[in-house]
């Protein structure tokens, strides 16, 4: 899944992995996405915009940080995945991504 935000971020936020509302997020709609999003070939998953990831945006606005500053992301193309945190080596090979 990719993440968003600028290029040249201020700050880079790193997710351990998407939850399911995440995976199912339809980037053009920005919404869960439906059959029409399929039958569209919208680009669906974006992470960052569930209930958490709306709480961790509304506490970076509130501390001053414009969401054009910020870009999300996450370690899901880094990391062994599961339930386990991810290790330096695997957080490292995120490099290429962001």
């Amino acid at each position: 899944m990719p993440g968003f935000g600028p290029k040249s971020p201020e700050l880079v936020v790193i997710g351990e992995a998407p939850a399911a509302v995440e995976d199912r997020w339809c980037q053009i709609c920005q919404r869960p996405a439906t059959t029409k999003c399929a039958q569209l070939g919208h680009k669906i998953g974006q992470p960052f915009v569930g209930q958490s990831g709306q709480l961790l945006r509304k506490a970076l606005k509130e501390a001053g940080f414009s969401e054009s500053r910020v870009r999300f992301t996450n370690a899901a193309r880094c990391s062994a995945g599961g339930a386990i945190n991810p290790t330096m080596t695997e957080l490292r090979r995120c490099n290429m991504y962001l």
